[in-house]
């Protein structure tokens, strides 16, 4: 019931705020307790994965999809009873000097601290303003494409001890990849004919307090994939137990119809996992080219499934 007191308000904003800086929150009572000083760092991870993408750019394969630019932070603390401390946002524009350094105070206690790094603009709103651990992660505006999101969710002990806590932190990814490979596709540049990869029954968004996806009410709503060269299409979505369906659209510019289309069905995207879909639009399945593949690929996470249909 908490979480449905927020919808009004956050379905009011998704379409009205405006892309603004974030201000920090601070609503702790005032206290004659000293503060002790924490930092958190997660410049280590923010280095591996630009090491990654420059890597793979200098291979010239993979770093579109492999490696994350990571563009955004997001860092909530709570107190021992869920009550939310503070919140702040960093950008590599507005901290130049220290993005990806959090330094805060806290009295001595048991915490609850999150950190969301990401590489679009998150929605706020939503992100921040639960008081107590129940906020939830979502894209800005409908029409964004979500990228790549990366959470720490853990728990801090602040005591009176002559060192204060310095931690180093990496963050977990919680988006998986849903790859369309269409070895035939025509061109983007084609005149007469477009192509189109939609993905419906994807989760929406992504709890804070259960750390899990949240399962679509509506199974109809859909999201464009990105085409990323000739033959890729491309869309992070939270990972999730969910049955994706995924649409490819062949559509005639002149006449305005739809020439062709194809449905892969009960399709799977788990976090930190990568499924491929890759197949031809016109050519009708061979005795040993059973149609469109669907497989889980192994750069992000070990497990492997193939599916033939």
């Amino acid at each position: 019931m908490r979480r449905l007191l927020y919808l009004p308000l956050f379905v009011i904003t998704l379409f009205a705020c405006k892309r603004n800086e974030v201000p920090d929150v601070q609503t702790e009572t005032p206290s004659t307790i000293a503060k002790v000083p924490i930092t958190i760092s997660v410049t280590d991870f923010l280095s591996r994965e630009e090491n990654l993408r420059k890597a793979r750019e200098n291979q010239n394969t993979g770093a579109r999809e492999d490696s994350a630019t990571i563009e955004h932070l997001y860092y909530i603390a709570y107190d021992s009873a869920g009550r939310q401390l503070r919140s702040r946002s960093q950008t590599p524009e507005r901290n130049p000097n220290d993005f990806g350094i959090i330094s805060d105070s806290l009295q001595p206690g048991t915490y609850t601290i999150i950190l969301v790094a990401s590489e679009t603009l998150l929605h706020d709103l939503p992100l921040f303003s639960g008081p107590n651990i129940y906020g939830f992660i979502t894209r800005r505006y409908i029409t964004d494409p979500l990228g790549q999101i990366f959470v720490k969710k853990m728990q801090l002990t602040v005591d009176t001890t002559p060192n204060p806590p310095k931690l180093e932190v990496a963050l977990n990814r919680i988006v998986g990849e849903v790859m369309v490979e269409i070895t035939d596709a025509p061109p983007a540049s084609d005149s007469n004919f477009e192509i189109f990869v939609k993905v419906t029954n994807a989760p929406p968004s992504y709890y804070l307090d259960t750390e899990t996806a949240h399962e679509p009410e509506d199974h109809n709503t859909s999201t464009n994939s990105d085409r990323i060269d000739q033959t890729h299409f491309q869309q992070y979505i939270f990972g999730s137990d969910s049955d994706l369906k995924v649409i490819i659209t062949y559509y005639n510019k002149t006449t305005g119809t739809v020439e062709l289309t194809k449905t892969i069905e009960h399709v799977k995207c788990h976090a930190n996992k990568k499924t491929i879909i890759t197949g031809r639009l016109f050519e009708a399945p061979q005795p040993n080219k059973p149609g469109l593949n669907i497989k889980i690929d192994q750069s992000w996470d070990t497990d492997r499934t193939v599916i033939y249909f």
